[in-house]
């Protein structure tokens, strides 16, 4: 999109000058004939043999331009997931692996463009030079032919017009049958894109006389793999929704429930069966989507705004409280892909989209995963429950929850790709199917007080249904010989009960019933819950402060400065500075540089001199009538040494430009690349991707090709001008009268249209951004807009940006036109003044001399025309230098090694680490997310980090990777501070599972080991670890399985299982978890737990998660509100303390 929709779009701008240069070729053969007679064939002949030669050259330019064109698409390719996943590359230290692997496209490339270079560079010398041949060839001919033919000065200068006529066509062709090539292999690549097999919109149809919601028969769906991976299937799906319905999917990670979904939304391909969807449809995908707009907007998602609905929606969601923190509320500007979201509010936003559409059929895919368990509760109970906003409406529920199993109309059991299960939660309990087996696993892995309280839920259950209670008995057997086997005590009585499921057990009184019943934790909204927890403590102020805190950001909801995120990019105005042309003079290298344009020079002298040589010897011949045959060899001697010196330099200087012209692409590149990767996050946070790669697409695809060939044109035409005034002046010095003023005019003339012309094309530039960016965008979320039917409207805003870009460039043609008839006019006139003061002094003046000057005038309106045209270009294509210079001056992050302070190789061999008084905020200028942390966690020590959203959990481990500096303080590991040391130090020794798992295209080796630093058994130890190596053995090409960009191929559970082999890969002495667990069901969380457990005993693992239950077993937790430490003690500990915001928050999960 970035390159060739601009190839086509150039080539068929000079679609007119197809038409006009063969017809321009064509009549001046014809005239230079009714001159010389049938001696004009010879330069015909020439012209014709070298044809040959031409296309030769030509046809492997094309190919080399599609070998180029590949490597290219790979390149950006491998950049835009580097950009995508940079926030991944810094945490793991991978910048160096990933940079290598461009730099391995761009040196192929570079390759690819020297061979190309070569080319242009003999079709451009063969072109330049046909005119010279062909006037040598044509007067050689005609004066060897007879000697009664004589070249009078009439004669040679009338015909070497005419080859001047025919010198800028010649000129011109080059280029036009170059862009013709670049097009055909364009719109050939082009064309094999749109006619890429697309999804079949009969693979899902609507059928008023089903009477369900959803309805799946004998349904086979597949994902299409290449020939080294293999093809994933679903088979025999069956599967009915009725309206009003809740069907959850349940199933082990990777079994085929994401795929269930995207086959109702006809994203898969149907090999057979049928599919009806009934109504319209809304999806909240697992990896939320979120578009670089306003949070209202994102809800509201082009709907009206209906204060009243989305009031409710929001509070449904649990939102309230996220907004009254944003510093514009609902009209805080959401970043790209929602980067200054946390993960778990991304979801919700998503989920609020859904919620406020007026579909009635609704695909969820595991959408409270992000989630903390209590707005999990709050969103099942207010959203998706039998009592929620949405239960009137069809829903399948992709979930890993099984707490909420016993309120939906359906459980489907879902293993490798088939239903395996399907009924009620009840049914299935009693049914001793695997999901039953899957429940008796689940609570074998339970400590013994949640199992306890599991097992009393269960007996409701099962108690509910005319069984046996086989299944009860078994599991209580299971517990009978845990207890005899270990050393059981019974918890104290003041110790409260932990329920990993979330709910709560309370006795009911009643005279009927004496045993517990099972009764749902009423859940509150999260904003809600704060208030009552600081009235329950008695903290009037807090709530004096949480109101302070929601005035103030109604306050500012005004300001578009704290609203808006992303910023709007803004071009430069003036003069390009002079600085930039010296960056691109010196990428060049100032030697090449120089030599190659003293060697145009030379060249241009070189035919300059053939033309006096021509006009002393015709004026010596129009006197003359006896033409010797010493006299004619002479001149032909004569003629032919300037034009072969003229045709080696003409070829020397184009070689060397090319050579000079690619380095310095080239350095520019490796700049850019260091330097995108050395900007903070900062920066990747408040710039969109397609604005920074439109710098590694479109600005260096200028400096690769556009702007070698107008430096070159440009020191070529400037020659030649300068040549051409420097010999009319000199053989006629009283046209100068006239020329100097003329001159000055056409300078006026060319500053304003340089001006002009150089703005319109920065403003070309930028509005070619916004483009880049909505289609990454659009592509990015593609299943989502195509579920909520969409497509036509986001293909509006893509037209309605590219008519914005359309604008300048119309602007800029008319502005050529202005400058075509303001050129023509000025060339006349030095025409003019030439034949004038020629005749004027025809007695002091010889016929050759008028004839040279007469020639030279013709010819500068065209080199005048043509000067300002490739000044203009090169003004507008060295703009792609200061774009890119301008991200080379961005402020970098702190150095990767600090060979003066670097720690020892086995750091950390302990794993302790302080904060001493450690705040931190995002940018300069944001108020601070973390203040005044200060403590210590020991060697070895299991810490969990728990906090409402938004409260500093991900800040703080943000802040112990360097993504974001130290405001004040410090952090030490093992007595060593961080802050002192480089990033590359720090980041390889310790390791993170982070929230969202990032994979990237090319094998699963490379994605697990970049820097090749493991052996296979490593490799396949690491995967037999994190429960993955049963997978990967079923792949035809083992640890060679392709991964396809954003690891799209894999699961979102197989892509977090593939995060934990990176970590037990590395070994490292601290482990941080951030959120890790949340894409994985229930089963696969408790494996993870068990291999964290058991392969990081000696390490220091700090854990962020959503649910509690996972850091119940921690040594202590750390409590965190609003960026400070609110409490930090051994879980146990916080439990006895029913004031304690800890218990609150367990309390709200249904844990005590």
């Amino acid at each position: 999109m970035a390159v060739d929709a601009q190839v086509i779009g150039d080539t068929f701008l000079e679609l007119n000058n197809f038409i006009s240069t063969p017809l321009v070729i064509l009549f001046t053969i014809g005239f230079i004939w009714a001159e010389l007679g049938p001696s004009a064939l010879a330069g015909l002949a020439v012209m014709m043999l070298l044809i040959p030669l031409n296309s030769r050259i030509l046809s492997h330019t094309k190919a080399l331009q599609a070998q180029a064109m590949k490597v290219t698409d790979s390149r950006v390719k491998a950049l835009s997931e580097i950009i995508n996943g940079i926030k991944v590359l810094k945490l793991y230290a991978w910048e160096t692996s990933f940079s290598e692997q461009v730099k391995s496209f761009r040196d192929e490339e570079v390759k690819l463009l020297k061979r190309l270079a070569m080319y242009r560079s003999l079709h451009v010398f063969f072109f330049n030079t046909t005119p010279f041949i062909v006037s040598l060839a044509t007067f050689a001919t005609y004066l060897l032919v007879s000697e009664e033919n004589q070249l009078d000065a009439k004669k040679a200068f009338v015909c070497i017009t005419l080859f001047d006529i025919f010198r800028m066509p010649i000129v011109v062709l080059p280029e036009l049958i170059s862009k013709c090539v670049h097009c055909a292999v364009s719109m050939r690549r082009m064309e094999r894109y749109l006619n890429a097999d697309e999804l079949d919109p009969l693979d899902v149809i609507s059928d008023p006389h089903q009477g369900s919601a959803v309805m799946v028969q004998g349904g086979c769906f597949s994902w299409e793999g290449d020939e080294e991976q293999a093809t994933w299937r679903l088979q025999d799906i069956e599967l009915k929704v009725h309206h009003g319905q809740l069907v959850a999917l349940v199933g082990m990670v990777g079994s085929g429930k994401s795929s269930i979904l995207s086959a109702l939304l006809g994203e898969m391909k149907k090999d057979a069966g049928k599919v009806v969807v009934n109504g319209c449809v809304a999806y909240v995908p697992q990896h939320p989507w979120l578009q670089n707009a306003t949070l209202r907007d994102n809800i509201t998602w082009g709907q009206a705004y209906d204060p009243r609905r989305y009031r409710q929606v929001v509070r449904a969601c649990a939102l309230q409280a996220d907004i009254d923190m944003l510093p514009a509320g609902d009209l805080t500007e959401i970043g790209e892909n929602g980067i200054n979201m946390s993960g778990g509010q991304k979801q919700r936003i998503s989920l609020a989209r859904a919620v406020y559409s007026s579909a009635n059929v609704f695909f969820l895919d595991d959408p409270l995963s992000a989630v903390d368990s209590h707005v999990g509760r709050h969103i099942f109970d207010h959203v998706l429950g039998p009592n929620g906003l949405l239960k009137d409406k069809a829903r399948v529920l992709v979930t890993h929850a099984v707490t909420f199993l016993p309120q939906v109309d359906e459980v489907v059991v879902v293993a490798e790709g088939r239903v395996t299960e399907r009924g009620t939660y009840a049914s299935l309990l009693t049914s001793e199917g695997s999901f039953a087996k899957f429940m008796v696993q689940h609570i074998k892995e339970l400590d013994e007080e949640e199992a306890d309280i599991e097992m009393e839920a269960l007996h409701d259950q099962l108690e509910s249904v005319d069984s046996n209670m086989k299944l009860y008995r078994q599991l209580s057997d299971t517990r009978q010989s845990l207890k005899s086997s270990l050393s059981y005590q019974p918890s104290s009585p003041s110790t409260p009960h932990l329920n990993s499921s979330r709910w709560s057990m309370v006795s009911k009184n009643s005279a009927s019933e004496g045993r517990p019943q099972l009764q749902y934790q009423l859940s509150t909204d999260s904003s809600v819950s704060g208030f009552m927890h600081s009235i329950r403590n008695g903290s009037i102020s807090s709530l004096h402060s949480h109101a302070a805190k929601s005035q103030e950001a109604k306050s500012l909801k005004g300001n578009d400065n704290i609203q808006k995120l992303v910023n709007n990019e803004v071009s430069e105005t003036g003069n390009v500075s002079f600085r930039v042309y010296f960056i691109y003079v010196r990428a060049m290298g100032v030697l090449f540089t120089t030599v190659s344009f003293v060697t145009l020079v030379l060249s241009q002298a070189s035919y300059a001199g053939s033309r006096v040589w021509l006009a002393e010897w015709s004026s010596e011949q129009t006197n003359v009538t006896d033409n010797t045959s010493a006299s004619r060899d002479t001149f032909l001697l004569v003629y032919g040494v300037f034009a072969l010196t003229q045709s080696i330099l003409l070829f020397l200087a184009i070689l060397m430009l090319a050579h000079c012209t690619l380095k310095a692409a080239n350095t520019l590149h490796s700049g850019l690349l260091k330097s995108v990767l050395h900007l903070p996050m900062s920066f990747f946070d408040t710039n969109p991707s397609g604005r920074i790669m439109n710098r590694f697409s479109k600005e260096i695809d200028k400096v690769d090709k556009k702007l070698p060939m107008v430096v070159r044109s440009c020191q070529t035409t400037l020659i030649q001008v300068v040549t051409t005034l420097g010999v009319i002046i000199a053989t006629t010095p009283v046209v100068a009268s006239m020329v100097v003023p003329i001159m000055l005019v056409y300078f006026v003339i060319q500053r304003v249209f340089v001006a002009t012309s150089r703005q319109i094309m920065r403003l070309e530039s930028v509005s070619k951004s916004p483009i880049y960016s909505h289609f990454s965008e659009t592509i990015a979320g593609v299943s989502v807009i195509r579920a909520f039917k969409r497509q036509d409207e986001f293909f509006s805003q893509s037209l309605q940006k590219m008519e914005n870009s359309q604008k300048s460039i119309y602007a800029c043609i008319t502005a050529n036109r202005w400058l075509s008839i303001h050129l023509e006019t000025i060339g006349n006139l030095i025409t003019f003044a030439a034949a004038l003061f020629g005749v004027a002094n025809r007695l002091t003046i010889s016929p050759g001399a008028v004839g040279l000057t007469v020639s030279y005038a013709l010819s500068i309106t065209m080199l005048l025309n043509w000067l300002v045209r490739v000044v203009s270009d090169l003004e507008a294509s060295i703009v792609s230098v200061e774009k890119i210079d301008e991200y080379m001056q961005l402020p970098q992050e702190a150095a990767w090694r600090v060979d003066r302070n670097t720690p020892p190789s086995a750091w950390p061999d302990q794993g302790t680490i302080k904060f001493q008084n450690y705040e931190t905020r995002y940018r300069p200028g944001l108020s601070l997310v973390l203040q005044d942390i200060t403590c210590s966690i020991r060697p070895a020590e299991k810490v969990g980090i728990v906090g409402r959203t938004g409260a500093g959990k991900s800040s703080l481990t943000m802040a112990l990777f360097r993504i974001i500096e130290a405001s004040g303080g410090g952090i030490e590991i093992d007595n060593i501070t961080i802050g002192g040391i480089g990033l590359h130090d720090l980041r390889s020794q310790i390791s993170i599972i982070p929230q969202d798992a990032v994979l990237f295209s090319g094998t699963l080796r490379m994605n697990l080991d970049p820097l090749n630093q493991h052996s296979d058994d490593e490799l396949w130890h690491a995967l037999e670890l994190a429960h993955l190596s049963a997978y990967i053995h079923k792949q035809v090409l083992g640890l060679q399985h392709p991964v396809d960009q954003g690891g799209s191929n894999f699961s979102a559970g197989q892509k977090q299982l593939l995060c934990l082999a990176r970590a037990l890969l590395r070994k490292s002495k601290v482990l941080v978890l951030d959120e890790a667990t949340a894409a994985v069901d229930l089963q696969t969380d408790d494996l993870i737990q068990a291999t964290i457990r058991s392969q990081f005993t000696e390490c220091t693992v700090i854990t962020i998660a959503h649910r509690l239950n996972t850091i119940m077993d921690s040594d202590r937790v750390m409590v965190l509100q609003s960026g400070r430490i609110a409490e930090y003690d051994a879980p146990s500990v916080l439990l006895k303390q029913p004031n304690s915001l800890f218990y609150s928050m367990a309390r709200e999960a249904g844990i005590v």
